[in-house]
């Protein structure tokens, strides 16, 4: 998602919200345009989504706040599309065998499930910004869905494609005991793809085969 369908989106949303909610509202306020003219598209996409989707942010400037919220909308139109996408099959694609290894009806089950769990949830987390561990994506504890940890790698990776800021909050989605509990046991494209090929059952709990399962870059059907 560019940043132009981003501010579409989120002013969109403001339009809603407004109309919704403001019984004196400004009868001129007619479309996202002129809430933009309104309120400012700064504030807009800088804290509408906290305070539409509950979004929270500690020791996050305004720039990273902004960053932040680009990557949660992307991590959620991945998981949105990974768990379309994995009620439409009923055998080994390529896309599925190349992160989870061979096909069976109960291994894609617990898949779709994880991503069912994850579902919207990055946009009710607080995001963490004080991380100081430069080597890492993100940090969670596994038994606190309600916080996920930006480090030193998440801000320089771009907001989709491989090893993005997207990818990593469902890496960390994926690691909540209540989402389905996903461990690190392979790390990077190629081993994630030599843990499907030798062991599926280990491939389908693994945090990051979800992620590079979502993010499918490069693309396959």
């Amino acid at each position: 998602m560019d940043d132009d369908e981003l501010k579409w989106k989120i002013k969109t949303m403001m339009l809603t919200v407004y109309n919704a909610t403001d019984v004196n509202r400004d009868p001129l306020v007619h479309s996202s345009f002129d809430i933009e003219k309104k309120i400012g598209e700064e504030f807009i996409l800088l804290w509408l989504p906290a305070m539409v989707m509950c979004i929270d942010y500690e020791g996050c400037n305004d720039e990273k706040v902004a960053v932040i919220n680009a990557a949660v909308y992307a991590a959620v139109d991945y998981i949105t599309e990974a768990h379309s996408y994995l009620q439409q099959i009923s055998s080994g694609t390529p896309r599925y065998t190349t992160w989870f290894g061979s096909y069976t009806a109960s291994r894609k089950n617990s898949v779709e499930d994880h991503f069912a769990a994850i579902g919207n949830s990055p946009l009710s987390v607080k995001y963490d910004c004080t991380c100081t561990d430069q080597k890492r994506y993100v940090g969670v504890l596994s038994d606190d869905p309600s916080k996920i940890y930006l480090c030193g790698k998440f801000w320089s990776a771009p907001v989709t494609g491989t090893d993005s800021q997207a990818g990593s909050i469902i890496y960390a989605s994926a690691s909540f005991t209540v989402y389905g509990g996903a461990q690190i046991i392979a790390n990077g494209q190629e081993s994630c793809k030599r843990l499907a090929t030798s062991n599926p059952d280990q491939a389908i709990i693994n945090a990051d085969s979800h992620r590079y399962f979502a993010e499918n870059d490069p693309p396959l059907d």
